[in-house]
């Protein structure tokens, strides 16, 4: 989930320097806030079927699916073998965005292609804000202090 906030807050980071009219787009889904990035920047993204932009279309789905929960009834047909029967009665079906959080792989996945579609992007993203072009992915600073007065 959170790959899928810093994906979106990156096409809404450098929207308004594209687009002066951005922050009327602010209710597009993130799929067609790219699709128009890409277009006005010349940005050719690779095919649908394949990643990194099938993983990103995943992770939108993901969310979607997260976001805006309906009940699913879950159906399940198999051929099984009768010896394994109390194995696989046992196992509970899944839907799809479930199957994709068994483990940490499709995370990982959504991370480095996520990284791989906005870096098409950010190469091509020649904005005000230059000084901010370095570091696609980055943590920020920050500072502090304090100051002790004594008194009486």
């Amino acid at each position: 989930m959170l790959t899928t906030f810093a994906f979106e807050a990156y096409l809404n980071h450098i929207g308004p320097s594209v687009l002066a009219s951005w922050s009327g787009l602010e209710r597009l889904p993130p799929w067609s806030k790219l699709e128009l990035l890409c277009d006005i920047l010349k940005v050719d993204l690779p095919t649908k079927g394949a990643r990194p932009v099938q993983t990103v279309l995943m992770l939108s789905d993901f969310r979607n699916k997260l976001a805006h929960g309906r009940t699913a009834t879950l159906t399940s047909v198999k051929l099984v073998d009768a010896t394994k029967w109390d194995e696989i009665r046992t196992k509970r079906s899944l839907a799809d965005w479930e199957q994709l959080i068994q483990n940490g792989d499709f995370a990982k996945r959504a991370r480095e292609d996520v990284a791989a579609v906005l870096g098409l992007l950010h190469a091509a993203w020649s904005g005000p804000k230059q000084e901010l072009k370095d570091h696609l992915f980055t943590f920020g600073s920050g500072s502090w202090s304090a100051r002790l007065e004594r008194v009486d």
